[in-house]
């Protein structure tokens, strides 16, 4: 008898399951996020996020595209006492997270920014020891050039929605070209060493090397 293998959504469900969840204010947005949308990062990206910041110590900390607030919450979970996190989105939505944050007991960390990701980046100085990219697609490849320089030797840039529902094996539109050149670029870049997970849609963990 030959077993089946049990479907991607099982075992999802089961890692959920099996994963040490944030606080009851993350699980019920994690659940609000992913009602709205499939493309939410759900918890298993939120806990990596927490996990990341925490173990690489990360203390200026950027997030562009912030939504409804989910990502930022997991990354400042992870801050310590003196850390910050700067996360920024065009979209007026974006201004019910002000709530969610001044309810969060690390929500004091978090400075919220109501702009592009372009005209952040415009004028943006400061070294980072930690970034998620989760901002519109298109322009993920100009993101990443602009961000490799702003992050320390040894800094995290974790970049999501890099398989992209799978379009990136035969990449059709402006989008999917764009995610699989950043892909391509990526582990051709000898600044940086790089993991692309499988989770969910795809995650690219992206620790810088070198200037």
């Amino acid at each position: 008898m030959i077993a089946t293998s049990p479907s991607f959504e099982a075992l999802s469900t089961y890692a959920e399951a099996h994963s040490k969840q944030g606080d009851q204010a993350l699980v019920a947005l994690s659940a609000e996020c992913q009602s709205l949308s499939s493309k939410s990062c759900g918890p298993i990206v939120g806990r990596l996020l927490t996990l990341l910041v925490s173990t690489s110590q990360s203390k200026m900390c950027l997030e562009l595209g912030t939504w409804l607030g989910y990502s930022a919450l997991c990354i400042a979970e992870g801050l310590p006492s003196d850390g910050r996190l700067v996360t920024c989105d065009s979209d007026i939505r974006t201004h019910a997270c002000l709530e969610r944050f001044a309810q969060h007991p690390k929500g004091r960390q978090i400075e919220l920014r109501v702009q592009s990701a372009l005209s952040l980046l415009d004028t943006w100085t400061e070294p980072l020891d930690f970034v998620f990219l989760d901002a519109d697609k298109a322009n993920y490849p100009l993101y990443y050039e602009r961000l490799i320089p702003l992050i320390k030797v040894g800094g995290l840039l974790v970049i999501d929605n890099m398989l992209w529902s799978g379009a990136v094996l035969n990449p059709q539109h402006a989008t999917d070209r764009a995610i699989d050149t950043l892909n391509k670029t990526i582990v051709q870049d000898a600044r940086v060493d790089n993991l692309l997970l499988t989770i969910r849609d795809g995650l690219q963990v992206v620790r810088k090397c070198s200037a």
